[in-house]
């Protein structure tokens, strides 16, 4: 066996010694100290290789978070010790350690609000306590964007939803600050101490663990792609402007034609078939106010032929209705509007019908979408329904 083996099996011994002796609060200044040289050396990868979290498949992630904040605790130094991108190359990574620190300038200012609480009324708390909504801009970017192409490389898929879940904890705790500074709650103080722990230990293990090991695993590519999106879901505090494209091609695989984008892709075949299963009516009205396509739905509302194909918009509504439609197009032409929306009642069924500018990149009219659903029966529902229940 390589030293090399000998030495990452003897960091994964000793870290799942760590997990098993903190599940069980065992006292671990002995073991620490008795280890204190391999633990100098562990890495991102090695924490989130742990074999014993990856062979104990029913171990619950709440168990797991109870432990996560004294695990980061003991490897915190090695860790910060790491050597990694922090933004030199990669301008994300960058943009992501600076939203980091906006988050945590927030809190600062908000906790310079709480030492005197005469001198604002408690409007200006839950106000300042409503900026804290941001955080679900970082929270989208890591969920949506970094652990995706995380997954795809093979990293352990358990401790990125063991983030997640931080993530969910730290909008509940949200929710439940905003509630007790409404209802003057003794425990306050508390609550907001909590609150900032938790948000404070999620961004150190961004930091510590997930974006170091997303430097060292992502290519460039992968690093030019998550920029644009993540300026499109918008960052913390910061004010990042998204450099978007419409990006989409046709190709061939197989033997059949594919649609392709920056949001996935689809055969042909595939993209037919899900137009057709909305439950929507959509038309598609070109820049040139010729109607080019509506799709099949099986629920379809208002009744449409093949022969409507090519026409002009404005011949497919009654005389009386015909002013609207120029209005519409000329407004969305302008480029003074982007949504006119209509709502009725007819034949006992309630219609929303939506009509929506179609911008290239640039910005230039490109048409209209047509939308039209019957929301009937969503008028109807009360209560909630969280559990599989078949009609």
């Amino acid at each position: 066996m390589s030293e090399l083996i000998k030495t990452e099996k003897l960091k994964q011994d000793v870290l799942s010694e760590l997990v098993k002796r903190l599940l069980s609060g065992e006292n671990l200044k002995e073991f620490f100290l008795g280890n204190e040289e391999v633990i100098k050396n562990i890495t991102p990868f090695d924490v989130f290789s742990i074999s014993f979290l990856q062979e104990e498949a029913n171990l619950e992630p709440e168990r797991i978070k109870e432990i996560a904040g004294k695990l980061m605790n003991l490897l915190h130094r090695s860790l910060k010790l790491y050597p990694w991108d922090k933004g030199k190359t990669l301008p994300l990574i960058k943009l992501l350690l600076e939203e980091g620190e906006a988050i945590r300038n927030k809190f600062s200012e908000f906790k310079d609000l709480i030492k005197n609480p005469e001198k604002y009324p408690k409007e200006e708390f839950v106000k300042y306590l409503l900026k804290f909504k941001e955080l679900e801009k970082r929270f989208l970017k890591m969920q949506y964007l970094i652990f995706p192409k995380l997954e795809k490389k093979n990293i352990n898929p358990k401790l990125l939803q063991i983030m997640w879940s931080l993530h969910d904890d730290a909008k509940a705790k949200l929710t439940i600050l905003q509630e007790k500074f409404e209802n003057d709650a003794p425990d306050l103080n508390q609550e907001i101490g909590k609150f900032f722990f938790l948000v404070y230990g999620i961004l150190e293990k961004e930091e510590l663990l997930v974006l170091p090991l997303a430097s060292r695993v992502l290519d460039k590519d992968d690093w030019k792609d998550l920029y644009n999106e993540a300026a499109e879901i918008g960052f913390s505090f910061l004010e990042v402007k998204s450099e978007k494209k419409a990006e989409a091609s046709i190709k061939s695989e197989d033997g059949n034609l594919l649609f392709a984008s920056k949001t996935g892709g689809m055969t042909l075949a595939e993209l037919l078939m899900v137009l057709n299963r909305l439950p929507v009516d959509i038309t598609f009205v070109d820049e040139n106010n010729r109607v080019k396509y509506f799709n099949d739905s099986p629920e379809r509302i208002f009744p449409r032929t093949a022969a409507v194909i090519g026409r002009d918009v404005k011949n497919c509504h009654p005389p009386k209705s015909v002013h609207v439609v120029e209005e519409i197009i000329s407004e969305f032409r302008k480029g003074n509007k982007d949504v006119a929306k209509f709502w009725f009642e007819t034949r006992g069924r309630f219609l929303v019908v939506n009509y929506y500018a179609l911008r290239n990149e640039k910005g230039e009219y490109k048409g209209i979408l047509e939308v039209s659903q019957d929301v009937t029966e969503i008028r109807k529902l009360e209560g909630e329904r969280k559990l599989l229940h078949w009609e």
